[in-house]
């Protein structure tokens, strides 16, 4: 039944949770947050050497790849809620078809692993770009996809999404959530990197398009009430406020004490993007500016995550907010060598 209630409610002391992708951004916040109610916690790790400081909190590391079928049945063992954040956040690779081949390979693999061991609920990580809102609209959870793809990711993410609501109608009890573009403390993926390349002057501007930023605290949080109050088979919409690409950068250049970013010409920067990809071809080094990234930033991602607040009770915090605390922790890392004008606490 799609409109199932969960009925998990608040974890038991006993309950096993399992994580993959917890050694990555919005798999490392969650298990955070899970933590922090004491639970009984399982990350799936391709590296463990990765996961020493989840290790070192309790938590318990296994070794697996969600294209190993089989070490994933292991991981599955005695798992009462999954959480399945682990996927391929790029926007090129050198063979841009493994990206979706990872994605939907990986998501069979660990939902039939769950199916099989009778798992009670199960999170599965999508993302906005699968609700696919024509141009110059806003989406929600019931758009229609447009029916093209601006991105291989996009695609990806979407073929893997159907994956994902195929396990339903075999009785998996699947909740789908669908980050935006996620920020915060520990971000380096493509939303972090593109901040950071523009606050260290090394990209010139951006091409501008309209996207919703998500702080990566909401993130975590929202799986977690989807686990604990969302209906089996419906997506939920963790999103936050809508900016343009040119406000949220001139944001971080005003806190850094920078004046404002420039908006670069679509079809100049296009051209750049498959110039520095025929290199990439050869060097097998990701480019500065990937094709999918220009197309995906013209277009933009405007959708309204308002159904989470209505029915999972999540709150999203303000970028005026969790932008300086992003800056912050990227000051501490050494990774911006000056401070933020704004000093805030971590």
């Amino acid at each position: 039944m799609l409109t199932e209630m969960c009925t998990v409610g608040l974890y038991t002391s006993n309950m096993t949770i399992l994580v993959t992708g917890g050694t990555g951004f919005v798999g490392g916040a969650l298990v955070q947050h899970l933590l922090k109610d004491h639970r009984s916690i399982r990350v799936l790790a391709r590296t463990p050497e990765k996961a020493h400081p989840l290790k070192a909190l309790g938590v318990e590391v296994v070794k697996g790849d969600v294209l190993d079928a089989a070490s994933v049945k292991s991981a599955m063992r005695g798992v009462d809620v999954l959480y399945h954040v682990a996927a391929v956040y790029d926007m090129w690779m050198p063979n841009k078809s493994d990206i979706i081949r990872i994605a939907v390979e990986g998501t069979k693999n660990v939902l039939q692993a769950a199916l099989d061991a009778g798992v009670k609920r199960v999170v599965y990580t999508s993302s906005y770009n699968t609700i696919g809102e024509a141009p110059g609209t806003v989406g929600t959870e019931e758009t229609v996809h447009r029916g093209y793809h601006y991105a291989v990711y996009e695609q990806a993410k979407v073929e893997s999404e159907r994956v994902a609501l195929s396990f339903v109608q075999k009785g998996l009890p699947v909740v789908i959530v669908n980050p935006g573009n996620v920020y915060g403390p520990g971000d380096f993926k493509p939303t972090g990197q593109l901040l950071l390349q523009i606050l260290k002057g090394q990209l010139p501007g951006v091409v501008d398009g309209t996207y919703n930023y998500v702080y990566i605290d909401d993130v975590a949080r929202g799986h977690i009430l989807a686990a604990e109050k969302g209906q089996v088979g419906e997506r939920y919409l963790l999103s936050g406020p809508a900016m343009r690409v040119k406000d949220y950068m001139n944001l971080g250049r005003k806190l850094m004490g920078m004046g404002p970013v420039m908006e670069l010409p679509y079809h100049l920067t296009l051209g750049l993007g498959y110039l520095l990809e025929g290199l990439s071809k050869i060097t097998r080094r990701p480019p500065w500016v990937p094709v999918d990234m220009v197309r995906i930033s013209r277009h933009g991602i405007h959708t309204d995550g308002s159904k989470a607040v209505r029915e999972l009770g999540l709150e999203y915090t303000p970028v005026e907010v969790g932008l300086p605390r992003t800056l912050e922790w990227y000051h501490r890392q050494g990774i911006l060598k000056k401070a933020p004008l704004q000093r805030v606490d971590l």
